[in-house]
């Protein structure tokens, strides 16, 4: 059974990196500009500097010029209103920025159906969504149960 939960949130993870990786194709097709907008969702005790110093240290290597900064402060899947991330893809929305830096999936949603819609607005609107670490479970292999590692070992 824990078997099975592990490769069905697997796959769920695989389909949403290839989702988002789709849209970010279809967004580098449409726009020249690098310019990006970094976002973090920041726990409760946690310094919000911290958290977009992940962000910013990917956008220097990927060569991303970063227009804004924005931060929540909350817990992940919280239903609390969250202003930056509104005031965040309103910059994306005015042409501020193509795209949008993130630490983690975790600060766009850890519910997979949200994470989903979100994913497909930013492709509605061609702008690109970057994870600094990618969606958790992508490609961690799963370890067959001891018992069956025994018996290949044979």
């Amino acid at each position: 059974m824990q078997q099975s939960v592990s490769r069905t949130r697997n796959a769920a993870a695989q389909r949403l990196l290839a989702l988002r990786e789709m849209g970010n194709r279809a967004a580098s097709g449409k726009r020249a500009d690098n310019d990006v907008v970094l976002y973090s969702l920041c726990p409760p005790g946690e310094d919000p500097q911290d958290r977009l110093a992940q962000a910013q240290g990917f956008a220097v290597a990927h060569h991303l010029l970063v227009r804004e900064r924005h931060f929540d402060i909350g817990e992940a899947g919280a239903a609390a209103p969250r202003w930056a991330w509104a005031r965040a893809k309103s910059a994306l929305l005015s042409g501020r920025a193509g795209g949008l830096v993130v630490s983690t999936r975790a600060d766009v949603s850890t519910l997979d159906e949200v994470y989903e819609t979100e994913l497909r607005w930013f492709h509605h609107h061609c702008l690109s969504l970057w994870l600094v670490r990618p969606e958790s479970g992508v490609l961690l292999p799963t370890a067959p149960p001891a018992q069956d590692m025994r018996r290949n070992a044979d």
